[in-house]
């Protein structure tokens, strides 16, 4: 799950299109990153990626990979502060001996999310 961070200010102080240039350089990243599998909009400003084969395999790679290029893009002042898209990132892998059903390996995504927008506010 990646949940893009600070739309609501982008929407506020740049208007509406800058907004929708962040969640479309967003999914750019996320598609570019993840791509051999399907990325999903699941809300305004959040994405579900279900990886598959390889990026299954390399998840902790591309996760890493994908927080890197978040990291760049913050301290970037080339870039427009639409452009300068950042997102928190949780991952859940199902355990079907513990999870009941989807709901719950999303819930365990969501909070490693929140976890990581935690920390993003205390290092960005």
């Amino acid at each position: 799950m990646i949940d893009l961070n600070g739309l609501k200010s982008i929407n506020d102080n740049y208007g509406h299109e800058k907004g929708d240039v962040s969640i479309k350089t967003l999914c750019q990243i996320v598609c570019r990153v993840f791509k051999h599998s399907p990325v999903y909009r699941v809300g305004g400003d959040e994405f579900v990626v279900i990886l598959e084969n390889d990026d299954f395999e390399e998840r902790d790679t591309l996760i890493q990979s994908i927080k890197d290029i978040f990291t760049q893009n913050a301290g970037d002042t080339s870039l427009q502060p639409w452009e300068r898209v950042t997102a928190a990132v949780g991952c859940a892998v199902c355990d079907h001996e513990t999870d009941e059903n989807v709901e719950r390996v999303l819930q365990r995504t969501d909070t490693a999310m929140y976890e990581n927008k935690k920390t993003m506010k205390e290092t960005l």
